[in-house]
């Protein structure tokens, strides 16, 4: 059964500057990268244990073909998604502001 999906307001930041940048870099950029979020936040919704565990319990999967990664806590019925976090960005910077 999947888990309800909720986004902590520095992942619904993340996402929004995320979209933007893409927007402005191609035409169509920003639709491919929201749709490959949201097949790999289907995955974080069938699967959650089967993401890497990053610190406590907290996981992250990458998003393919972006250089970011979706940051979130599995509890029992609800899925919090932390960050979506660029890759290059400093990794502590992961769980700020949790």
């Amino acid at each position: 059964m999947a888990l309800a999906l909720r986004f902590g307001l520095r992942a619904e930041r993340d996402l929004r500057a995320a979209v933007l940048w893409y927007k402005l870099q191609q035409e169509g950029l920003d639709q491919r990268f929201i749709s490959a979020l949201d097949a790999c936040l289907e995955v974080v919704r069938q699967f959650p244990q089967g993401a890497p565990l990053v610190s406590g319990d907290i996981r992250q999967l990458p998003v393919p073909g972006f250089p970011y990664v979706i940051v979130f806590a599995a509890r029992k019925r609800t899925i919090t998604v932390i960050r979506v976090f660029h890759t290059a960005q400093h990794p502590r910077e992961r769980l700020r502001d949790r």
